[in-house]
Parts: structure tokens; sequence; C-alpha cells
């Protein structure tokens, strides 16, 4: 008699559909919430770790930035200062007398070198044979 009593007075289907649906939508809302959390805290981790891999690498670049600017300012006072010790002058040497002049003065071994029958690089290989 009680179970016909309850039948009598339960809810249509519907009704306990929509309960079936709220109760899953509020374990899905709960689960996301969790691994949204989860996401969010490795993520923390991750940036972190980037931070501290960086920092060294920062403070070489920091470091070279403060070497090269120091030795660029010291060069251009050197440099500044060399035509002034010159009177006017150039600083460089000029050719002095007896210098070799021709192909022999860049380095080749005779006037004839790199051609057919020299005793360059790329000239006969005969050693001085015929």
């Amino acid at each position: 008699m009680l179970l016909a009593a309850w039948l009598l007075q339960a809810d249509p289907w519907y009704v306990v559909l929509r309960d079936i649906t709220v109760i899953l939508a509020a374990a899905s809302l709960v689960l996301s919430s969790i691994f949204l959390s989860i996401v969010g805290w490795q993520l923390w981790r991750l940036g972190k770790e980037l931070r501290d891999e960086a920092h060294p690498i920062v403070g070489a670049v920091q470091e070279l930035t403060t070497t090269v600017g120091d030795t660029a300012t010291f060069l251009k006072d050197r440099v500044a200062a060399i035509p002034l010790l010159g009177g006017g002058k150039s600083a460089a040497p000029g050719p002095t007398k007896g210098a070799p002049k021709g192909p022999s003065a860049r380095g080749a071994a005779t006037p004839g070198a790199g051609t057919p029958g020299g005793s360059g690089i790329h000239g006969s290989d005969t050693h001085g044979r015929a």
C-alpha cells in the first residue's frame, strides 16, 4: 500500500531527469574548477622556473653590455686622440725606400706567378724541371 501511495504522489519523469541534470552540472562545475586550479598552479610553477633559468642569462647580457659600452668609450677616447698627436699627418707610416713593388709586394713569389710556366700557386708544378 505504501508503494502504491508513493507511485501516485511521485513526480513525473522529467522532474527527476531535471534533478539528475542539475546534479551532473554541479559535479562538472566542481571538477572543472579543480582542473583549472591545477592548470593555474602548473603555469605558475612554469613561470617561476623560466624566471629562474633566464635570470643568469639576463645578468650575463647586462654585464656584456656594460663591457662593450666601456670598450667603445675607451676606443672612442683613444681614436679621437690619435690625429691630435700626429699634427695633422696620417698616423700610418708611408712606404719605405726600397720596398718591393708589383705582384711580389702582394705576396706572390715572382712577377709571373699565377701564369702558365710561372712559379706561383696556380702555375706549373715543375719545381725547376723543364
